[in-house]
């Protein structure tokens, strides 16, 4: 969740993100259309709660509006999708934030088995469209879905509370009744990457298969942290408009749709484009300059921000060496020591006194901070002396929950195997690439407390 212009792990401001910036795209493209006349619906795809020392920050407050549903309500949101990460500080903490939310909240692929869900279905929204100068009433049928892995992945805080369809059956299912319901034109608000388009059912990535569904007009995109469309890098044919407009508000997805009225005088596209806006018209590097931040959200954030930081600077203790993480799957990275110390010795007393409390115990740590599609500032790098919040957030960007495990030897042997997959099979090219451009570095989880043991001639763990 980046609401600021800010990089909370470093104390410094990062002009590359920031809601503060997305926002002055956001009115510079609505004061456009209404100068053309144009109706206008802006909606958010997801992960919007997480992923910030800001975001800790105000999950926390219990008495206040969380200052996104805030923002959302300023800007003039229509409609709100949930992401992975949403889920991240379990469901009462959600619904008591989307509870305030100024504009429906959707996630449609998710059912809610305990109570009553903090989130809807589907929102039909009703706007008035000048078409050959006549006003029509089109009515716009707004889902979304997100990676059934979710119920996996936030097991701890979604176990027997939430079930998870598949994602391009519940669009399919989605379409289908918002048309029935008598809805001119379909949205889907899809936090997903694009996948094959011949995927197996509950994939993660489906944008490429809900392209290929009828009844759907738009897509909105996300979840995998890219930017489409993206000319540069050689566009998909999709048949329908999309945008995936990156992350930590890099940029804006801005799809134009075109109406006609046809014969039976229902409002139908006639025709569209799609084109992100970036709030780092240079690039970040570049040090061109960016979009500049909108006043009324820093006045808006301005509190949070302030407690956010000073909640970060409280001390913790003190390393007498560099801590970072530009040489993690190469080399022993001391950050990854540290944590899987730390995550140890939080264990073991809880062992003492059980039938558990003899076994070894191994701990797994994965770099939060590796570069990668994130970009190549995105290290962690905590410098000697004293260690504050912050600092420990830089090593372990997300509050998870300490969990243990009961494994055997093969077991750790897969284990150690799915984190050999960040790395590519060596071939005969003499362009071989080390680290697969695919692979996600937060699942290069290494075990620290392994110990080398020859099983027989072929095989050790």
């Amino acid at each position: 969740m980046n609401l600021t212009s800010f990089d909370y792990y470093a104390d410094r401001p990062e002009r590359s993100v920031g809601f503060t910036r997305t926002a002055s795209l956001i009115r510079s493209a609505r004061q456009e259309a209404e100068d053309a006349n144009a109706t206008v619906l802006l909606f958010d795809n997801g992960d919007s709660l997480q992923g910030t020392l800001l975001g800790d920050w105000a999950a926390e407050q219990t008495d206040a509006t969380h200052p996104l549903m805030s923002a959302f309500g300023r800007l003039g949101y229509d409609t709100i999708a949930l992401g992975n990460h949403d889920f991240g500080f379990g469901l009462p903490t959600l619904g008591r934030i989307v509870s305030r939310a100024p504009c429906p909240v959707l996630c449609s692929n998710l059912q809610c088995l305990t109570g009553v869900a903090p989130w809807q279905k589907q929102a039909i929204l009703t706007r008035h469209v000048h078409i050959n100068g006549q006003s029509i009433a089109v009515r716009i049928g707004v889902f979304s879905i997100l990676p059934p892995q979710t119920v996996k992945w936030e097991a701890l805080q979604l176990q027997s509370q939430v079930v998870a369809e598949d994602a391009v059956s519940t669009a399919r299912r989605m379409a289908e009744n918002l048309r029935r319901q008598g809805c001119d034109l379909i949205v889907a608000l899809a936090h997903s990457g694009l996948g094959e388009p011949d995927a197996v059912p509950m994939s993660e990535n489906v944008v490429a298969q809900l392209s290929a569904l009828d009844g759907i007009d738009a897509i909105v995109a996300g979840h995998t942290h890219l930017t489409l469309p993206d000319p540069s890098d050689g566009n998909p044919q999709l048949a329908r408009p999309l945008v995936m407009p990156g992350s930590a508000g890099s940029h804006l997805g801005v799809i134009d749709l075109t109406l006609a009225v046809n014969a039976m005088g229902e409002a139908r596209i006639a025709g569209h484009s799609a084109h992100l806006r970036t709030i780092c018209p240079g690039g970040a590097e570049t040090g061109a300059r960016v979009v500049p931040e909108d006043p009324e959200m820093v006045e808006l954030f301005a509190a949070a921000h302030k407690a956010t930081r000073k909640a970060a600077a409280q001390p913790v203790g003190r390393i007498n060496r560099t801590l970072h993480s530009y040489f993690t799957f190469c080399w022993v990275d001391q950050g990854l020591n540290l944590v899987a110390a730390a995550q140890a010795a939080a264990l073991r007393p809880v062992l003492a006194g059980t039938t558990f409390e003899t076994l070894p115990v191994l701990s797994a740590a994965a770099p939060s901070k590796f570069g990668g599609r994130a970009g190549p500032r995105h290290y962690t790098e905590v410098p000697a002396g004293d260690v504050t919040v912050r600092h420990v957030s830089d090593l372990h960007v997300f509050p998870n929950q300490l969990a243990a495990m009961l494994l055997d030897g093969r077991q750790i042997a897969e284990w150690l195997e799915m984190s050999a997959a960040q790395f590519s099979q060596l071939g005969n090219s003499d362009d071989q690439v080390l680290i697969d451009p695919e692979g996600t570095g937060h699942n290069f989880d290494v075990l620290h407390g392994v110990t080398q043991v020859r099983s027989d001639p072929a095989r050790t763990i």
